[in-house]
């Protein structure tokens, strides 16, 4: 679990670092526009951090330092959704739901290295997990439910350049209005309890709404933008091999806290109950 989330949110923050370069950010623009003339340059060193923090996130051995080091980037990640809210405009209150997963996955693999490996600390960096991949749904869901003019485009494209499919703009509210129904009950089911149809269906949209950028965009220019979101199916993948490695991820309620995990089947879980053993799969 551990490999495949630290190569997950390499893929994110390359793909975050491209985008502040070659975007900007709601943060510069805010500061832009309050008169501060390095604006511009402030993406550019973020960026910089982000190409840094991914490859730290590969090479970076477990500990302590490892956590430090992707404050910086954390701090970035939860700071653009805020600056859209800041900024306003339509569906700007629900960016910090739809990016949350970026922040919470770094926050997980502190959480998973920082700490002796074992299964009360995996199940919590699930938890985290199961939180991003929850919000993330749920933002989504909503904003389809909403008939986001950006989701509208994306279907539009994606079926004339994917598919060859001449559809109408009228054809799309229905298809966003059952998008929308499906992802926030894949939403709760990941909050709730998820099973694994839940999952692996939430893992496949994730992956293909994040490839979806490259036909909208292109190849090239929608590279950074299916990148950032490798998590959005990447999350559910690892909650899938949580699940198959015997790890139930109850909430975070005291029998969390106390570390208590249901009857683990993978052996390295019961090794590390048994006082060693890395748990992480």
């Amino acid at each position: 679990m551990e490999r495949v989330l630290r190569g997950l949110l390499a893929v994110m923050l390359v793909g975050a670092g491209a985008l502040a370069h070659t975007g900007g950010s709601p943060i510069s623009g805010l500061l832009g526009d309050a008169g501060w003339a390095g604006a511009a340059g402030l993406d550019q060193a973020a960026g910089y951090v982000l190409y840094a923090t991914a490859a730290l996130v590969l090479l970076m051995p477990r500990g302590r330092w490892l956590a430090r080091a992707v404050v910086p980037a954390a701090l970035w990640l939860t700071l653009v959704p805020l600056a859209r809210v800041i900024a306003g405009g339509d569906f700007a209150a629900l960016a910090p739901l739809g990016q949350g997963n970026r922040v919470l996955g770094l926050v997980a693999l502190a959480l998973l290295t920082t700490h002796r490996p074992g299964a009360p600390n995996a199940a919590r960096s699930v938890a985290l997990l199961r939180l991003g991949a929850a919000a993330v749904f749920l933002g989504h869901g909503l904003e389809a439910l909403l008939q986001h003019p950006q989701f509208v485009d994306y279907l539009l494209v994606t079926a004339r350049r994917a598919a060859g499919f001449p559809l109408t703009e009228a054809a799309t509210h229905p298809i966003l209005y059952v998008i929308g129904v499906v992802d926030v009950v894949v939403a709760l089911s990941v909050w709730r309890g998820p099973h694994r149809l839940a999952l692996g269906w939430a893992c496949f949209w994730g992956f293909a709404t994040a490839a979806m950028r490259l036909v909208y965009y292109g190849p090239l220019g929608g590279a950074p933008h299916a990148a950032v979101r490798a998590l959005n199916g990447g999350g559910e993948l690892i909650l899938l091999m949580s699940l198959q490695a015997g790890l139930h991820y109850p909430t975070w309620g005291p029998r969390l806290r106390r570390g208590r995990i249901d009857a683990p089947r993978h052996p390295s879980f019961a090794q590390d109950r048994g006082g060693g053993g890395d748990a992480v799969p």
